[in-house]
């Protein structure tokens, strides 16, 4: 066995801010807490000021090198900061703006209680008073003069609203109260330039550092004396200091280029931090979080520098953990098993042949037994042995007395012998000399009864139990089953449900230490309080070096943690620290401070910013409006908030922080406002809207009245085109005609025919006379009435006038309905027009055939519509007969008030350029 002792350094785990995550500059010079949370840096890429979230720079226009340091908090809360080309800068209004002066090179910048900002620098002291604007200096010698003739470099206490700022200069040392200088001689900086000193107010007293040459003087009252403390000016020796800072936690912080040293006056230790890294600043924020500023590496942040890390094991990888109650043991991944002193911290590792997970490492009978590999192994004081076991799969072992307990994934075992068959995990002392075993399968209670141990119960049945631990003071056991439920079981065996953890965390390990149970997951340690039933929870935000923990043990006050990146150490007395709540504050403050008013549809925009860095920015904002609404919660990655559509009318928005524990903000901004209606909901909308609509109903009844008007107009003129068509049926000429036919025929003394025409005339005026008020009749009764006209037109012309009317079958001449005298004016202008200047013989022949529709056609013989309109023209005709004009117009009266289609079409029929008569074509569209 191969054995190699060791010790490392131990730092507590901290966050990096740097290039890799946004940090504009790895070169930070300075750094600052304001009144309102945020972290302020002076970088050598400028000024920037940190969210928690987000890097903001600010300029200004006169600047004329990037690099700022010398960060300086006025009483009024206005930030102060300098360059390296001695420009003095203060920022007010979240702008960055140039103080003017004639001061060669700033060395340092502070502030006192009445709204002075004291600047050390090559020439003196000079204090600038912000309320007035004026400076005052102190020791200002003539920039003419020689450097070495005035070679008064003054340093002062650099920090933020001090009551006493100490300096010193190359004649001596001194105090500013209240802006007033007082000066003491003293030749220790008379041939030592100041600028090569640096100094801090610590316990009462001045403390002067050289940054170089490791001198150190105490400064009370009056009297400088030089301070020797042998631990620090050995952690000091060859390091350059940087930086000295008084923090809250009581301690003096001297920034170096090789780490950075904590010094505790009334213990007298000193304990150096992370010597690979440089140093420049650092301060606590409200939050407890140690803020490390470094010129290589950017900025470190420790949520709690008692949280003590070994991260340069062998292998980080730790899976076991056990201990004697002065060391702690742990086992890694491939099979390394560590011995770490809990005093000194002194580490000592073991090899063996195996390289594999170690399965089992228990400290039992003053021998550390582990297994590995099915091997099983015994560490003795610093001796390693191998020891012959025929039991494989060991999970947890246990001597009692001189029986020895083994869990392993097979079952349990008592010595050598199998006892159980369920998987085992962990093996616990009870009271009276019983034993506790959790399995797969429930939790055994196994007692001694006449020299022979049993399972005397079986508790939690079928349940997969996890982990267990055993309280000697209370004699409870406590238990945790793979759901998350924790139980204990009491001295009589009464078993009691406690509580249970979030289903999202999976136990590996319980352990009870004052009241509290400490249970390892995969997201940290969660921790359940038995007197208050509250849980609280530990994770990489709160300092773990990881969530992931495989093991946990309580050792003199310390809860120690076996990681998957290393060991860890928290002190119990440190672990409780409370976390302030976060303050939210609006970037665009003038919403707070006068009344919102927005048009409709106008966003309002609110820039949230707040200072929570213990969440890393694992937090969220959340909004809600007129409080009748859930909680909008928006990730703190937004750079703002912008609410559309904000109901109109008074309206309050309330804004919060909800940090990384689930906990709500400290306050909750509230802002008032009004939204002025929508322009369609104010009154004169309303007004112009009701003028618009009553002009619209004027407008459309007027519309409507002449509609009706015209309409009564248009029924008016059909009407009139039936009393047309009648008067075409009593058209004088025709009865005119007519009856001198038929009075010839009485002279002629032809009494038959005198009677048939005359009661076929009486017959045709009784006809037109009863269809003349109706507005259909059949189709037969048209073809009767157009058969009695032809028939009296007939008696007029003779034998030369011929005439048919040919219906086809398919027409019903009974149902088809048309309107009455629809036919005649085209058969009366076909015999007037055309056929009566046509010698020899005259056609007429009428037929109906039905299609879709009822087609008529009126064909003549005549001369056509040429020859008629010529001789109309020769003959200067006055008499308007029913003309083919008042027929299309009754055509479109009925086309317009009737469910019928009417379309007429008249065609010239000609033969090699002779015209052989005309047609005449009426489509009538019937009902469907």
């Amino acid at each position: 066995m191969l054995i190699a002792k060791h010790s490392h350094a131990q730092y507590p785990r901290y966050f990096t801010y740097d290039d890799a995550n946004g940090l504009p500059s790895t070169e930070v010079y300075s750094i600052i807490q304001d009144m309102e949370g945020s972290i302020w840096m002076g970088l050598d890429a400028g000024l920037y000021r940190f969210d928690g979230v987000r890097y903001h720079l600010y300029s200004s226009s006169s600047q004329k090198s990037k690099p700022v340091s010398g960060l300086t908090i006025s009483a009024s809360g206005k930030l102060y900061c300098f360059n390296f080309v001695a420009q003095l800068f203060v920022l007010e209004n979240d702008t960055l703006k140039e103080v003017k002066h004639d001061l060669l090179r700033i060395i340092g910048l502070a502030s006192d209680k009445k709204g002075n900002i004291i600047v050390g620098h090559w020439g003196g002291i000079s204090i600038y008073n912000e309320a007035n604007q004026t400076w005052k200096h102190h020791f200002h010698s003539d920039k003419n003069q020689p450097i070495y003739d005035r070679l008064r470099t003054s340093i002062c206490t650099e920090g933020s609203l001090l009551d006493t700022i100490s300096f010193i200069n190359s004649a001596g040392f001194g105090y500013i109260v209240n802006g007033e200088v007082t000066q003491k001689r003293s030749e220790i900086f008379f041939r030592n330039s100041p600028e090569f000193y640096r100094m801090e107010s610590f316990n009462g007293s001045t403390w002067i550092f050289s940054k170089e040459k490791n001198h150190i003087f105490k400064v009370t009252g009056n009297s400088i004396e030089e301070f020797h403390d042998p631990e620090l000016l050995t952690i000091l020796a060859n390091r350059k200091i940087t930086a000295i800072n008084t923090l809250m936690d009581g301690n003096l912080w001297i920034c170096t280029y090789k780490g950075i040293v904590c010094y505790n006056l009334q213990s007298k230790k000193a304990f150096l931090y992370y010597p690979e890294l440089t140093f420049s600043d650092c301060f606590i924020d409200r939050e407890g979080n140690y803020w490390f500023s470094t010129l290589h590496s950017g900025l470190l942040r420790i949520p709690n520098l008692n949280f003590i890390v070994w991260d340069h094991l062998e292998n980080n990888r730790l899976v076991k953990l056990s201990t004697d109650g002065e060391h702690i043991f742990f086992a890694t991944v491939n099979g390394t098993i560590g011995k770490l002193n809990t005093v000194n911290h002194s580490i000592e590792t073991y090899h063996t042949s195996q390289s594999a997970d170690v399965q089992s490492l228990d400290f039992t009978n003053n021998l550390l037994l582990f297994h590995i590999n099915g091997k099983a192994f015994e560490l003795k004081g610093s001796t390693v042995l191998e020891k012959e076991s025929n039991i494989k799969a060991i999970k947890c072992q246990l001597h009692l007395d001189d029986d020895l307990f083994r869990a392993t994934s097979h079952g349990t075992y008592i010595n050598d012998d199998y006892i159980d068959k369920r998987w085992s995990r962990v093996i616990k002392k009870g009271s009276n000399s019983s034993v506790w075993v959790a399995t797969n399968e429930g939790l055994l209670h196994f007692e001694k009864r006449n020299n022979q141990w049993i399972i005397a119960e079986t508790i939690l049945e079928g349940v997969q139990i996890v982990s267990i631990d055993y309280d000697a003071k209370s004699q409870q056991l406590f238990v945790i089953d793979f759901n998350g439920k924790i139980y204990s079981v009491s001295h009589q065996n009464k078993l009691q449900y406690i509580a249970a953890i979030p289903s999202t965390l999976r136990t590996n390990r319980i352990a009870f230490y004052n009241e509290k149970l400490f249970i390892a997951t995969n997201k940290g340690v969660h921790i359940y309080d038995l007197a208050t039933q509250k849980s609280t929870s530990l994770d990489i935000l709160s300092g773990l070096i990881s969530d992931n923990i495989q093991d946990l043990v309580v050792v003199n006050s310390a809860l120690w943690l076996a990681t998957s990146r290393g060991l860890q150490k928290l002190p119990l007395n440190g672990l409780y620290e409370h976390i302030p709540l976060a303050r939210i504050n609006l970037r665009n403050q003038q919403y707070l401070f006068s009344a919102l008013e927005l048009n409709y549809d106008q966003p309002l925009i609110l820039i949230p910013e707040v200072s929570m860095y213990k969440s890393n920015g694992n937090f969220e904002y959340a909004y809600h409006i007129n409080a009748n609404n859930e909680w909008i919660k928006l990730p703190s990655s937004i750079d703002s908030i912008e609410l559309l559509n904000l109901p109109w009318g008074d309206f309050t928005v309330e804004l919060k922080a909800i940090d990384h524990l689930g906990r709500d903000s400290a306050n909750t901004i509230s802002l008032k406002g009004y939204v002025h209606p929508p322009f369609w909901n104010t009154w004169w909308f309303a007004l112009i809207l009701a003028s618009v609509f009553a002009f619209i109903v004027i407008y459309v009844a007027n519309l409507i009245i002449r509609n009706i008007k015209k309409r009564e107009h248009e029924k008016a003129e059909l009407v009139k085109s039936q009393l047309t068509a009648l008067k075409a049926q009593m058209n004088p000429h025709f009865m005119y005609n007519t009856l001198n036919s038929i009075q010839g025929l009485i002279l002629k003394r032809d009494i038959k025919n005198s009677n048939l025409y005359l009661s076929k005339f009486s017959h045709l005026m009784r006809k037109v006379l009863d269809v003349s008020g109706r507005e259909e009749i059949s189709l037969h009764e048209e073809i009767q009435i157009l058969e009695l006209y032809l028939s009296l037109e007939k008696l007029r012309f003779g034998e030369d006038f011929q005439y048919t009317i040919k219906v086809s079958d398919s027409i019903d001449q009974q149902t088809t309905v048309l309107p009455p005298l629809i036919l005649q004016p085209f058969a009366e202008n076909a015999i007037k027009h055309g056929l009566l200047h046509k010698k020899g013989e005259k056609r007429l022949s009428i037929g109906f055939e039905k299609e879709h529709d009822l087609l008529c056609s009126i064909i003549d013989n005549g001369i056509g519509r040429k020859r008629a309109t010529e001789i109309k023209e020769r003959q200067q005709e006055k008499h308007e007969s029913f003309s083919l004009n008042a027929t299309q117009m009754r055509v479109n009266l009925l086309n317009r008030f009737s469910d019928k289609k009417f379309e007429i079409t008249i065609n010239d029929l000609y033969q090699d350029n002779t015209a052989l008569g005309t047609e005449v074509s009426l489509r009538i569209a019937l009902e469907k």
